[in-house]
């Protein structure tokens, strides 16, 4: 590479610009530094010059760094190597750098020769980079992560084939029925594994579709040596790879009868599925249309009674659906079920068919097969099939709802099914907690339970159970879990798979309570004639009503609700005069006790002979009723406290706070008699009551004397509390106060509301109030935090360290020059003042990081030797002499715990007048103590108060005064504590208290 590399270098310091092109083209004569003072400007030189590499500031007025680097990146569309080059940064602002495209993220700082020669170098590396770079996808880790996926979905049989049909990759459960391991069948041929003629029949033809890029599917029976069982099998094309993913999957309890099914040919051929009686060789002996409005007009079953049903069949669907009439006709009692097109009228249309054998029933002796038009839903499921073009894609555009999650609850992403089918983005469940809340209501502890037994007990949750969508639908829902793996922060991954099987769950409980309407019925069912008399009424097993059905169906309606008695009456007029049409309504009629919410269906059908009547049910909805209005009522309870939650987050002081979640107490959650007690030393100091409180209703306290207030602070608890009088830890401020709530406001304070009555309070509540109170002590943080770093801020500046910088710079060309020797002690003695410059801001700089600082298990002697290293060679220098009592111990502590010995060594070196060290410990109960003295000057009585306050300085030679005070506020984040002392030694001795790990 012998041509010259355009730089584009800009900067808003024209002192740091001339600087970098000084350096820059010093080291190396192929750079060539064009400069700007602003992104704008920058802007303007990319369309005007020819430039191969960018260099950019971060911190600039109008448009910074990262705000230029999106618009060369996003708007110009432009690949060029984009190096972000600025003072000391933040970790995020380093991460959003090379999110947005960055290349490379340097700090400025250190030796002006080092940091530009790294520069220089790293401008070199990027431009040849560039170009001979190619695209590189990040195929491998979504590989990995979905061959994992793959071999944890323990309910799928899962395996590639490649064009020569030979297997690329199996999961363990692909061969869990045969006397393989999944290693020994990669590089099999499929027709070895399934043998020649179902290769050859079955597995073949669906393989060459896919491979010709169509989804492929079907469903059978397959023998294996543990029994029969109903697969669906779909074969997936993945193009890129001129493969063929196979997934199989065990549906056989769902194509299972629970119940046999009894021929009823009266008003039970108005369910609406058609329903077919067979004999023994296939003959139609019967045949019911529905009486639900269809797509398509059935034949006449007048013309196809005595017919063979195979007739009816498709020719691709006549064989298997023979298959299954014979093993119904052999297995008497069981029940077989398939998808197969019937003939209609205009063409073919899809059923599902379930048919069980009741020949040996002398009631019946028939098989009796039922049916329901499916050609919407396979409609469907074609054109999802046909979408899933790839393996990778499978799991987010599954037909199955998916969700992955981790074991603390925090889901990490849900597909497409999921969404479509719940209405729910991930946005709306980042936890399993919302899932719950959202998709259980009242059910979700139980559902939790059951989740969290996964990972903390091994179990692998499974079933069925309700859930509602965002729309308040309710649907049903067949779930697996399995663990998955690991994420990067080692929380186990979970992997939930759910089936919505809401239509088969609808038409078998439709079935049942069809089946039972003769006999026993859990609803109302009423048939009419044309008189309105009633020919036929049935009571609900449990007897909702004691009311004679001529006294609820008379002509007034007398025993429904007053308000619902027209409509009814409307309603009724109009089935008389519309055959085959269904009505529905809901009304109120009188119960035992109380008015009934039912909801009503009819349909005339008194034209038909068979029936000749008008078929009524009655539902009992009052539970569903009662759930809406509670649902809508909690729904406007939380939506109204977000709007106010809002607004507390955009409070400046800790009293608007306050005030807006007082009044957010009192007139959403409805608490008359509430308070805000913040801490304060070790006081309870009341920052704001509800306007009903009493005067002498509350009062500042004492923490170990605040009872319930206390008990809540400590433990970081809420309780809900029935009756005050009965419990040991309450001690209320009046006499008839009963019940109460109490919430922690993180370490701020407590919440608490009281009521006269026992029992006031339920857990609804508590939530309710738990919700408010989060969003208070984000605020409270928020605004806590601003003030301290308003003042972290304060000492710390851009323009300071870009000030620095260019000192740094112009000093270290001083050096390279040729200087009286007057003029070379100046410039030493500037390094000296740069580099307590440079001490200080790194201590601020620590101070800053200490809320950031993730607390975890440390040992302490490598944390002490590493600060000795650190201050070695000034020992050396100094001729101090160290000595170090070796100890193993853990303690709970983070990574500027090292800058706790540092600076108490850097202090005994600089300022002491010492010529021995001393670090030693011991164990005191759950505390470490650990002992830095030395033998020279010590500290006098009056400093030792002192010397650990912000800004504290005494002496000439005395640094910052943040030295100390540093070291007292690392130690106390910790949870730990330091003493200044008197050393036996005779000089000064500090004892830093940290919290202890077990051995």
């Amino acid at each position: 590479m012998d041509s010259d590399i355009n730089i584009l270098l800009v900067d808003d310091e024209p002192s740091l610009l001339d600087q970098a092109k000084t350096f820059l083209e010093k080291e190396d004569e192929r750079l060539n530094l064009i400069t700007a003072s602003s992104a704008e400007e920058g802007l303007d030189l990319l369309d005007d010059e020819d430039i191969d590499v960018i260099i950019s500031d971060y911190k600039m007025p109008e448009t910074d760094g990262l705000e230029f680097l999106e618009t060369v990146r996003k708007d110009l569309k432009s690949e060029i190597p984009f190096i972000v080059f600025t003072g000391k940064g933040r970790e995020e602002v380093a991460i959003e750098a090379l999110n947005l495209g960055a290349d490379r993220y340097l700090q400025k700082g250190g030796s002006p020769g080092s940091q530009y020669g790294v520069l220089a170098d790293a401008v070199i590396q990027e431009y040849e980079h560039h170009l001979s770079s190619i695209e590189v996808k990040e195929k491998e880790k979504r590989l990995n992560f979905l061959e994992l996926a793959i071999n944890e979905m323990k309910d799928f049989k899962i395996a590639v084939v490649g064009e020569d049909y030979r297997y690329k990759t199996v999961n363990d459960w692909y061969v869990d029925e045969y006397d393989y391991d999944s290693d020994e069948i990669v590089g099999m041929t499929v027709e070895k594994l399934m043998g020649e003629e179902n290769f050859r029949e079955t597995v073949k033809p669906h393989l060459d579709k896919a491979l010709d890029g169509e989804v492929s599917e079907y469903s059978s029976w397959f023998d294996f040596p543990s029994g029969k069982k109903f697969m669906e099998v779909i074969y997936y094309p993945l193009e890129e790879s001129k493969s063929v993913a196979i997934v199989i999957h065990d549906i056989t309890d769902r194509k299972e009868f629970e119940e046999e099914l009894k021929e009823k040919k009266t008003y039970l051929e108005r369910v609406p599925e058609f329903i077919v009686a067979l004999d023994e060789e296939g003959a139609i002996e019967y045949w019911s249309s529905s009486s639900s409005p269809l797509d398509f007009e059935l034949l006449d079953p007048e013309k196809i009674e005595d017919e063979s049903v195979f007739d009816f069949v498709h020719p691709e669907d006549r064989e298997e659906t023979i298959n299954i009439f014979e093993m119904a006709v052999e297995n008497p009692g069981e029940e077989f079920s398939a998808e197969i097109r019937g003939k209609a009228e205009e063409g073919w249309i899809w059923f599902e068919a379930r048919a069980i054998s009741l020949l040996d029933d002398p009631d019946v002796e028939s098989i009796i097969v039922t049916g329901r038009v499916i050609e919407e839903r396979k409609e469907k499921e074609k054109k999802l099939e046909e979408s899933r073009r790839m393996l990778e894609k499978a799991l987010q555009e599954a037909p199955y709802p998916m969700a992955l999650y981790a074991e603390d609850g925090e889901v990490i992403d849900i597909n497409q099914a999921w969404k479509d089918i719940t209405g729910y983005s991930l946005e709306d469940v980042p936890t399993l907690s919302d899932w719950a809340e959202k998709a259980y209501g009242e059910k979700k502890e139980e559902i939790m339970e059951i989740l969290d037994g996964l990972h903390k007990e091994g179990k692998t949750p499974e079933g069925v159970s309700k859930i509602e969508t965002k729309d308040g639908e309710q649907r049903m829902w067949e779930f697996k879990s399995s663990e998955i793996g690991r994420l990067s922060d080692d929380r186990n991954m979970i992997l939930s798979i759910a089936k919505d099987i809401t239509e088969q769950k609808e038409m078998e409980e439709e079935l049942k309570r069809k089946e039972k309407y003769i006999d026993h019925t859990p609803e109302y069912i009423t048939v009419l004639d044309e008189e309105g008399n009633i020919k036929y009424h049935s009571y609900p097993s449990d007897e909702i009503s004691v009311l004679d059905a001529s006294e609820f169906m008379g002509e007034s309606f007398e025993n429904a609700h007053p308000d619902d008695r027209e409509k009814a009456l409307e309603m009724f007029s109009e089935i008389f005069e519309n055959p085959g049409e269904e009505y529905r309504m809901e009304l109120r009629g009188r119960g035992k006790e109380d008015w009934i919410w039912f909801e009503i269906r009819a349909v005339n059908h008194l034209d038909d002979p068979e029936v000749e009547g008008i078929i009524i049910t009655a539902q009992d909805i009052s539970k569903k009723k009662e759930n809406e209005k509670e649902i809508e009522e909690n729904r406007d309870k939380i939506e109204r406290l977000h709007e106010i939650s809002a607004e507390i987050q955009l409070c400046d002081s800790e009293e608007e706070v306050y005030s807006l979640a007082i009044k957010a107490a009192e007139g959403i959650l409805d608490f008359d008699i509430c308070s805000f007690d913040a801490v304060e030393g070790d006081m309870f100091v009341i920052r704001e009551i509800s306007t009903a409180t009493p005067e002498d209703g509350h009062a500042d306290r004492p923490i170990d004397e605040g009872g319930l207030a206390s008990k809540t602070y400590l433990n970081k608890e809420s309780y809900v509390v029935d009756d005050v009088s009965a419990d040991k830890d309450a001690k209320p401020v009046k006499s008839d106060y009963r019940s109460a709530i109490s919430v922690p406001i993180g370490d701020q304070g407590v919440f608490q509301a009281v009521s006269t009555e026992v029992g006031h309070f339920d857990e609804e509540d508590l939530k309710t109030a738990e919700l408010l109170i989060s969003h208070v002590s984000q605020a409270i943080e928020r605004i806590q935090a601003k003030k301290r770093e308003e003042y972290l801020h304060s000492l710390l500046r851009h323009d300071m360290s870009n000030n620095l910088q260019l000192l740094d710079g112009y000093l270290y060309l001083l050096r390279e020059i040729d200087l009286p020797e007057e003029a070379e002690g100046l410039v030493e003695k500037g390094n000296l003042v740069l580099e307590k410059t440079k001490g200080l801001i790194e201590k601020i700089r620590n101070l800053r990081e200490l809320d950031e600082e993730e607390i975890k298990d440390v040992e302490i002697g490598s944390i002490i030797e590493s600060a000795i290293s650190k201050n070695k060679d000034r020992l050396e220098d100094e001729g101090i002499e160290l000595e170090f009592e070796e100890f193993e111990e853990k303690v709970r502590a983070g990574s500027l715990l090292e800058e706790v010995f540092s600076n108490l060594m850097e202090n005994s070196i600089r300022h002491a007048n010492c010529d021995r060290i001393k670090l030693s410990g011991r164990v005191e109960g759950d505390e470490l103590v650990v002992i830095l003295e030395d033998d020279g000057k010590g500290i006098s009585e009056d400093v030792k108060d002192k010397i650990f306050d912000r800004g504290f300085k005494k002496g000439e030679k005395s640094g910052s005064g943040l030295g100390t005070f540093l070291v007292k506020e690392i130690v106390e984040s910790y949870g730990g504590s330091v003493e200044a002392k008197d050393s036996e030694l005779g000089g000064a001795r500090f004892d830093i208290y940290l919290e202890r790990v077990p051995q």
